[in-house]
């Protein structure tokens, strides 16, 4: 019985660690993805955090498979809070101008990385916007987004 109690410990510490690695990933793809879509003046670094973003949310994944259903809301809900904002940066490479579920979108995201301080939320969507109109622009001057061929 001491046996299955030392198992059921050590499969619970597991699985702690297994959430805050996941965590912190989440973290590190979600800053990632916003130095993606607020950097219009360097594409290429621009890119690059693309890249890490999305490794990122590979790694993620990965994670939360060995969590199984042990996984938590908050962590799937901060996984796709991040795979948006990767969507929002590869369609901003093909748009003529983001749309208003992109800007909403990135709002939401600038908003949770600061951590969802009181305020104005109209700051937020204006920050977004000009963000986004800005990457595109970047992006239509000639600007390939080279690591989507990578999706």
């Amino acid at each position: 019985m001491a046996e299955f109690t030392k198992l059921e410990e050590l499969s619970s510490k597991t699985d702690r660690q297994l959430a805050q690695l996941a965590s912190n990933q989440l973290d590190f793809g979600i800053r990632a993805a916003l130095e993606a879509l607020t950097s219009p003046a360097d594409p290429t670094s621009a890119d690059k955090s693309y890249a890490a973003a999305q490794t990122a949310l590979q790694e993620v994944g990965r994670l939360m498979a060995l969590l199984g259903q042990k996984q938590d809301r908050n962590l799937e809900s901060r996984r796709e809070r991040l795979r948006k904002m990767l969507e929002t940066f590869v369609a901003i490479g093909s748009a003529a101008s983001p749309s208003e579920a992109a800007v909403a979108d990135f709002a939401r995201s600038m908003w949770e990385a600061r951590g969802c301080p009181e305020g104005v939320p109209e700051d937020d969507w204006f920050r977004a916007e000009n963000a986004l109109k800005s990457r595109a622009a970047s992006s239509k001057s000639g600007h390939v987004l080279a690591v989507c061929g990578g999706r």
